[in-house]
C-alpha cells in the first residue's frame, strides 16, 4: 500500500505568522476529528525565512483525501489559512522513496 500526500508551500504575509500557525493547527484539529484515512498532519517553518511554511498530509488512500477536500468545512478552513498568504502552491503525491521515515 502506498502513502498518499497533499502538501503546502506558503508565503505568510508579514506580521501574521502567529494568526497563520492558529489557523492551521485549527484546520489541522478539524481534518484528525472529520477525516477517516488521515495518517498525519504536519507543518514546519522555514528558520531562515520565518514567513515560509510547508505542510503536507499523509492519507491511506486517494479517495480519503480527495473525500476531505471536497467537504464544505475545508474550503472554510483552508480560505482563512489563505487570506493570511501572500502566496501559496498546493498539490497532491504519492510516496516514491523512503530511505527514512519520521512516521
Amino acid at each position: 500500500m502506498s502513502l498518499h500526500y497533499a502538501s503546502g508551500d506558503w508565503t505568510v504575509k508579514a506580521g501574521k505568522e502567529e494568526e497563520f500557525i492558529r489557523a492551521w493547527a485549527e484546520f489541522g484539529e478539524w481534518t484528525k476529528a472529520t477525516s477517516p484515512g488521515l495518517e498525519a498532519m504536519v507543518l514546519i517553518r522555514g528558520i531562515e525565512e520565518p514567513r515560509h511554511f510547508v505542510s503536507y498530509s499523509i492519507w491511506d488512500e486517494p479517495a480519503s483525501r480527495s473525500a476531505w477536500k471536497g467537504l464544505e468545512e475545508f474550503q472554510e478552513h483552508f480560505a482563512r489559512c489563505v487570506a493570511l498568504c501572500d502566496d501559496f502552491r498546493g498539490g497532491d503525491y504519492v510516496l516514491t522513496a523512503a530511505p527514512a521515515t519520521v512516521f
